[in-house]
């Protein structure tokens, strides 16, 4: 203790005092846990300072760029227990979605319990955004799986609106499955439902040029019987059944 600069000359009672203090907070029987975690402190302390000083979250939108997705990746992981790192993250992204995008994605897979707020941040900012086909290609393989399903949807429609351009219609009606099924996996089917039948319709027009399509158009029948039966809307997805039926046969 007397190595802290403050604590050189202090007297023996009062490091006496500090060392008890220490060793209730972390105790040296590895039974007990931790109380109280150094960096949870700093977190803390960072948010607070950054959310009460408005000058401070004015400077901090002008850090050097090289220094911003370690500050993302701190605020992810201090989400997990402080709900307003979230908003402080999403704060940071605003300024610069489209360059900071990737860097949020990657620093929101290091949270945990406070993933599901800063999916639902990220999914919001880039859904604002006008994303490139290739941009938008490479932040959806950053986040291949079942994490982040809101910010997955949001890449898809993102994805799905740039194809809109590109006059390839069968990777539109691949983009817009995608989407659809994504939407659903959040839970939005009636959302869902658009998406599938705009496929339905490209990949019907491309078969009846084409028969080798044939398959395609089933996959995507198939998909719209699916989001139709989430809703409850069994009488409905009968129709694409039978139809997914006799184009499998």
């Amino acid at each position: 203790l007397r190595l802290v600069p403050e604590l050189d000359n202090a007297s023996s009672e009062r490091l006496a005092h500090i060392s008890r203090w220490i060793a209730h907070l972390y105790p040296a029987d590895p039974e007990y846990s931790v109380r109280i975690r150094p960096d949870m402190l700093a977190e803390w302390f960072l948010v607070t300072q950054i959310r009460d000083n408005p000058e401070l979250a004015r400077a901090i939108q002008k850090l050097a760029p090289e220094l911003t997705p370690a500050l993302l990746t701190l605020l992810a992981r201090a989400s997990d227990h402080l709900s307003q790192a979230a908003a402080l993250f999403a704060d940071i992204l605003t300024a610069d979605i489209a360059g900071l995008a990737p860097a949020g994605i990657t620093a929101a897979l290091t949270a945990h319990g406070g993933q599901a707020l800063l999916d639902t941040e990220l999914a919001r900012l880039i859904g604002d955004a006008d994303w490139p086909a290739d941009v938008a290609a490479e932040l959806d393989l950053q986040i291949d799986g079942r994490v982040l399903p809101h910010t997955r949807a949001a890449v898809a429609a993102a994805r799905v609106k740039s194809a809109l351009r590109s006059g390839d219609n069968a990777g539109l009606a691949i983009l817009l499955d995608d989407l659809s099924n994504r939407l659903s996996g959040i839970g939005s089917y009636q959302d869902a439902l658009g998406p599938a039948r705009e496929a339905v319709t490209l990949w019907r027009s491309l078969a009846e040029a084409d028969p080798a399509h044939s398959a395609q158009l089933a996959h995507a029948v198939g998909s719209l019987r699916d989001h139709l039966d989430r809703l409850g809307s069994y009488q409905d997805a009968l129709g694409p059944a039978r139809e997914a039926v006799t184009l499998w046969r």
